[in-house]
């Protein structure tokens, strides 16, 4: 979370432009890791009955593989929509599977700019029964991250 953080001026310069920024960061967040030396892969396919399907990110570290759904807010699902799109990526995830062995840990990352979806996400994580979810906002209020463990 603090290397999309460190990154907020330019993830929120990204969004302004309404181009297809969700996998511009799925992009840009390869680049932070591999700077911060973590191994990462995109677009890995599920396996069956789910094997039409691709996980947006996985990342392994010395914790295990992680494997991540993103969601940015857009213009198709701006504000409280992008709350249903990330139960929907909050789902699927939770069908990935690894063959790899070792600790696999789901994760969903959304990503809003509009003061009504950071507000939604912000209740996602204060109404958490379970306590797996974090929000934070950059220091220049730009953005507002999701960070969700799926089980």
């Amino acid at each position: 979370m603090n290397l999309i953080l460190a990154d907020e001026p330019q993830i929120a310069l990204a969004i302004s432009t309404g181009a297809a920024y969700e996998v511009w960061f799925q992009v840009e967040l390869g680049i932070l890791l591999r700077k911060a030396n973590i191994q990462f892969a995109r677009e890995l396919p599920y396996s069956a009955p789910y094997a039409s399907w691709k996980l947006d990110t996985a990342v392994q570290d010395t914790d295990g593989i992680h494997a991540i759904e993103i969601k940015v807010e857009s213009a198709t699902n701006a504000g409280r929509a992008l709350a249903t799109a990330l139960h929907m990526d909050a789902v699927k995830v939770a069908n990935y599977t690894t063959t790899n062995g070792g600790n696999l840990t789901r994760w969903v990352v959304a990503i809003a700019y509009s003061g009504e979806a950071k507000t939604a996400l912000q209740q996602i994580a204060a109404n958490d029964p379970k306590k797996m979810s974090g929000y934070l906002e950059g220091a220049h209020k730009a953005i507002g991250i999701l960070l969700q463990v799926v089980q």
